[in-house]
Order: C-alpha cells, then sequence, then structure tokens
C-alpha cells in the first residue's frame, strides 16, 4: 500500500492511539482521580461500619459461637474491605489496555474471598449464614458506593488530547 495524503494523515492518530493505551486512566481526569480517592475512603468507612453491625450482633446473640462467628465475619469484612481498596486503586492507576483485565480480576477476588470465607467458616464450626449476610452487605454497600460516587463526579466523556508532546 502506498503513502497517500490520506493515509499519511491517519497515521499520527494510530500513533496517538497507541500511546494513550499505555497511560493511566487518570491520566488528564483529575475528577476521576479523585474519585477513586473517595472511593477508597468510602469502602473502608463501609467496611468499619459492618464490622461494627458484627459486633453488635455478637453482643445481641446468645448463641454458643457467636465469638468464633463473630471474628470470623470480621476478618471476612477485612478482607474484602481492603481487596476492594487495593483493586479501585490498581484499576485507576491502570494503564487503559489492561483496564478489563483489572476489572474482572477484582470480581474474581471477591468470589473467591466469599467462597475461601464460607467454606472455611464451615469447616471452623462457624455459622456461615451471619458470615453470608455480612459479606453481601459489604459487597453491595461498597458496590452502591463506588456507582454513587462516580455517577456524582464530573468526568468528561470525552478527555481533551495533549497536543504538546
Amino acid at each position: 500500500m502506498t503513502d497517500t495524503p490520506a493515509n499519511e494523515a491517519q497515521s499520527p492518530s494510530i500513533t496517538v492511539a497507541s500511546e494513550q493505551q499505555g497511560r493511566p486512566v487518570t491520566q488528564g481526569n483529575p475528577a476521576l482521580a479523585r474519585a477513586g480517592e473517595k472511593i477508597r475512603l468510602v469502602t473502608l468507612a463501609l467496611g468499619a461500619l459492618v464490622m461494627i453491625g458484627v459486633g453488635a450482633w455478637m453482643a445481641a446473640t446468645t448463641s454458643d459461637l457467636r465469638v468464633l462467628t463473630g471474628l470470623w465475619a470480621m476478618g471476612a469484612v477485612a478482607a474484602m474491605a481492603l481487596f476492594s481498596v487495593l483493586i479501585v486503586k490498581r484499576v485507576f492507576s491502570a494503564a487503559q489496555a489492561s483496564l478489563p483485565g483489572w476489572l474482572g480480576l477484582g470480581y474474581l477476588g471477591r468470589i473467591l474471598i466469599v467462597a475461601f470465607s464460607l467454606i472455611g467458616g464451615r469447616f471452623a464450626g462457624a455459622e456461615v449464614r451471619i458470615i453470608g449476610v455480612a459479606l453481601i452487605v459489604m459487597i453491595l454497600l461498597s458496590t452502591l458506593a463506588e456507582v454513587w460516587l462516580l455517577s456524582r463526579a464530573r468526568i468528561l466523556n470525552v478527555v481533551p488530547l495533549d497536543t504538546s508532546v
């Protein structure tokens, strides 16, 4: 294929597009970076709130397994909150080309935390219903917080190209 004026005009845009695939998602978009920071803080706060709820359940119930179940549920919620914070941080600092992979890894990690928490809790003799409810509440609250904070952020639909490069 010969280089015609039309082909020559297209080649810089292809180069710019391939360079954009390697840059972080938040580059040139401070509103998205602020939203990511807020999501991490709110997720940790929600994790603490769910753990306080599990502690209140431990104080209110008379079950023989309340201490084991409560501590196991608190550990599972803490693991879920920390994993969510780490994966959100990684997603927001990842290159655009690897974004779907990090999002998929986040969902897979959450599923594995739920599975290992429930299976481990059953082997330890804890009440898995309480552990499951605590994890589901944590997942729902963190997902709702992500959606709410991202919907309120003033994120441009199109990020202007940096033509100074």
